[in-house]
């Protein structure tokens, strides 16, 4: 018999905030697949089956202010107009523009993570900056009339901004065609990345006093990139950002290393850690069981390292789409053919299991099981066991500490993904923590009721 441990000790919390980044808006899909040109699926039921709370999107400013500088705009009317702007890179719609965009997610009542870029037209070269560019004056500007228009408009949702997206590698405003490196502006260097950082939080602080400013949304984690930024302006960021496109299995480890770094530098917030971007790229299909499990430890290992927030690279995209990314598939030509992969199941149960409350002490004897205890405000605790690994555990037992008051008397929920099962579930009694099996290349999951 193999004996888990549940110990009323405390860890730390779960992740705050879990959704999509990038490809994720409302109502959408993938590129040039908003509501009106490919009647995707509405993301009201999905959403809530799912759990999510956050997207990220970016807010580019060549999206707002004029192609010719030199004539007299207001900033002001630039933003406004701007704001209905529908030819930007992840909408490509009739419908879905910017204002749309916050107006559907303040209705689901998801926050949203504004990624500010700098971009302004094809012949700016952002590796060019200077202390004296005109460009930094246009850039704090423009970072003030976003943040207050966003704020004054629709309150409560210009709390996270992000500065920027990928400098270390020059793609800002995601228009660029990754592939063809020699397509792509150069990358800006640290120096340069902290003039934006300034700017920028000197022109949101300024119009929204409470906003959390994170960054620099690294396309890889690099230590020595963020410590000579940190270290020209210890306590500029309320916390880091970097992403993991490539999907490895180090997030747990690099957590650790950015809360140490943010923390040495006078962070006001060295815990505010995101993972703004992060997928399993590429070529690996998204409805196959090795990469639905993939996802799923890497959700554990972000909870494990403490992430604040975790905003996978998807959510849909066509059937053919090759690249691994997107936990739903549909033919854009059907409405009706919205298809959940084993990645969603998978995502879904993993959200349920690191998503909000505190996370409690595991003794866990089985090491190649990884195993999350999460106490949920609503008053149960979630038992989250994954086992990648293709062998079976047989005669399990999970023992709950005396001084965490379960309710014995009521069901237990007990859900399972696997091999033959993507959404099974079924209620017993509590002594049916006394003796289980888990499945080799499994997610099983327990919701345990406490007294209140």
């Amino acid at each position: 018999m193999k004996y888990i441990k549940i110990k009323n000790k405390k860890e730390g919390p779960g992740i705050q905030y879990i959704g999509w980044s990038g490809r994720g808006w409302p109502d959408g899909g993938p590129l040039s697949a908003g509501p009106v040109s490919s009647k995707a699926p509405s993301w009201d039921r999905i959403s809530q089956e799912i759990g999510i709370n956050m997207v990220r999107a970016g807010f580019t400013m060549k999206h707002f202010l004029p192609h010719n500088l030199k004539e007299n705009f207001s900033f002001s009317q630039s933003i406004k107009k701007g704001m209905e702007n529908t030819e930007v890179s992840w909408a490509k719609s009739k419908q879905t523009s910017y204002s749309y965009y916050l107006n559907r997610c303040r209705e689901m009542g998801w926050k949203i993570l504004i990624c500010v870029n700098p971009s302004l037209n094809t012949d700016w070269k952002p590796h060019r900056i200077t202390p004296s560019s005109d460009v930094l004056d246009l850039w704090e500007r423009f970072c003030f009339h976003l943040a207050q228009f966003i704020h004054e408009k629709w309150p409560g949702m210009a709390e996270f901004f992000e500065i920027t997206n990928e400098p270390d590698v020059g793609y800002f405003d995601g228009e660029t065609f990754v592939p063809d490196t020699k397509s792509m502006p150069k990358a800006i260097t640290p120096f340069q990345c902290q003039l934006l950082l300034r700017r920028a939080c000197q022109g949101i602080k300024r119009a929204v006093p409470d906003a959390r400013i994170i960054g620099p949304g690294l396309a890889r984690w690099n230590k020595k990139w963020i410590q000579k930024i940190l270290s020209q302006n210890p306590g500029l960021l309320d916390g880091l950002s970097y992403h993991n496109v490539m999907g490895n299995l180090q997030d747990a480890r690099t957590l650790k290393k950015a809360r140490k770094l943010s923390s040495k530098n006078g962070s006001s917030s060295p815990d505010m850690i995101f993972n703004s971007e992060w997928a399993w790229w590429p070529f690996h299909d998204t409805d196959d069981l090795e990469t639905a499990l993939r996802v799923a430890r890497i959700l554990y290992l972000q909870a494990k390292g403490r992430a604040y927030a975790s905003l996978y690279l998807g959510p849909a995209q066509p059937q053919d789409f090759k690249k691994g990314l997107g936990v739903l598939k549909f033919d854009p030509a059907n409405p009706d053919s919205v298809k959940k992969t084993r990645t969603f199941h998978a995502f879904a149960l993993m959200t349920s299991g690191v998503l909000g409350g505190e996370r409690l002490q595991v003794i866990n004897p089985i090491k190649k099981v990884k195993i999350t205890a999460l106490y949920k405000r609503s008053h149960e605790l979630v038992v989250t066991l994954l086992n990648p690994s293709p062998k079976k555990w047989r005669d399990v037992c999970i023992r709950i500490e005396e001084s965490i008051s379960s309710n014995q008397d009521s069901s237990v929920k007990k859900y399972t993904f696997d091999e033959n099962s993507v959404d099974s579930y079924q209620e017993s009694q509590y002594n049916g923590l006394e003796k289980f099996d888990i499945k080799p290349k499994s997610i099983t999951q327990f919701v345990i009721p406490f007294l209140v």
